[in-house]
């Protein structure tokens, strides 16, 4: 091999890593600019409502709809969810908890009522001071979404295929 061919192969490598690189810069800035330009923009309401109540809150992600708004968020170590009106009040907050976090009356009466359903998810939701817990369960092979109180009272909300 010639010195000209071998110095045009070395050259190759170098500006294909530019190349790449530049794709990749263009890519980062691109996107997140375009996707950023469907996002409405949050009521002031609505973060005022949110710095009162969660001042704490980090990784905070917004989805604002027709007729309210939703931020999905950290706090304590603990992801939550929690929705408003699009004119700031707050409608409730939600987390995911574990089966076994649920008020012993909530498990008696699922496990008497349910004996061999199983739990896929939980849900603690709160709205005005009160707290209820939505459990999605399979049974018989149906899916089933519960409603449950502290109290123990459980009423079947929906039957899914």
């Amino acid at each position: 091999m010639n010195i000209i061919n071998q110095q045009i192969i070395n050259l190759k490598p170098p500006i294909m890593k530019k190349m790449i690189m530049a794709i990749s810069l263009m890519l980062a800035i691109g996107l997140p600019a375009a996707v950023a330009g469907d996002v409405k923009e949050v009521d002031p309401r609505v973060l005022a409502t949110f710095k009162q109540e969660f001042s704490s809150a980090q990784n905070i992600q917004w989805n604002v709809d027709a007729d309210h708004t939703t931020a999905r968020f950290s706090l304590y170590d603990q992801g939550f969810t929690a929705y408003f009106t699009n004119e700031g009040d707050l409608i409730g907050t939600a987390r995911s908890i574990l089966y076994m976090q649920l008020p012993l009356s909530v498990i008696k009466q699922f496990e008497d009522r349910f004996a061999k359903a199983i739990v896929s998810s939980v849900t603690e939701f709160t709205r005005d001071g009160e707290t209820s817990y939505y459990l999605y369960a399979a049974e018989k092979g149906k899916m089933l979404l519960l409603q449950a109180f502290s109290t123990g009272h459980i009423t079947v909300v929906k039957k899914i295929k």
